[in-house]
C-alpha cells in the first residue's frame, strides 16, 4: 500500500517550473477589447467619411436675400365690380339734393335714424 499511497501523493505534486496559464486568458480578453475599440473607432470616424463620400446629394446653388420690414409691402391692384351683400333702397318723401351723408360704408343702420341731409335752400 506504501507504493500507492506514493503514487497517488506524487500525482498531486504542484509543478512549480510551469507557466501558469492565466497571463495566455490575459492576453486574449487585451487582443479581443483591442479589436473592438478598433472596430468602434472605425465604425465612428471612417463610416461616416466614407458615407459622406459615396452618398453625395446635389445640392442647387440658390441666393438669399436680406428683406427688411420696410422692403416687404404687398401691393395689390385689381379690377371689378363691388356687389353688396344686401340692397336696400333708400327714398325720401321731399325731392332735393343731398347736402351731408352721416353715413360709412359697412355700419348698422336703426330704424329712424337720420341717414342723410338734403339741401334745403331749394325747397320751396
Amino acid at each position: 500500500m506504501d507504493d500507492r499511497l506514493a503514487a497517488d501523493l506524487a500525482s498531486l505534486r504542484i509543478d512549480r517550473n510551469e507557466r501558469p496559464s492565466s497571463g495566455r486568458a490575459l492576453r486574449w480578453v487585451l487582443g479581443l477589447l483591442a479589436l473592438v475599440v478598433i472596430a468602434l473607432a472605425v465604425w465612428g470616424l471612417v463610416l461616416p467619411m466614407f458615407e459622406a463620400k459615396l452618398f453625395k446629394t446635389e445640392v442647387s446653388v440658390t441666393e438669399v436675400a436680406l428683406v427688411s420690414p420696410a422692403q416687404a409691402q404687398i401691393q395689390l391692384t385689381s379690377a371689378g365690380y363691388v356687389v353688396p351683400q344686401v340692397q336696400v333702397d333708400v327714398s325720401s318723401k321731399l325731392v332735393g339734393r343731398v347736402e351731408k351723408g352721416k353715413l360709412r360704408e359697412g355700419d348698422h343702420v336703426k330704424q329712424g335714424q337720420v341717414i342723410f341731409e338734403l339741401d334745403a335752400s331749394e325747397i320751396v
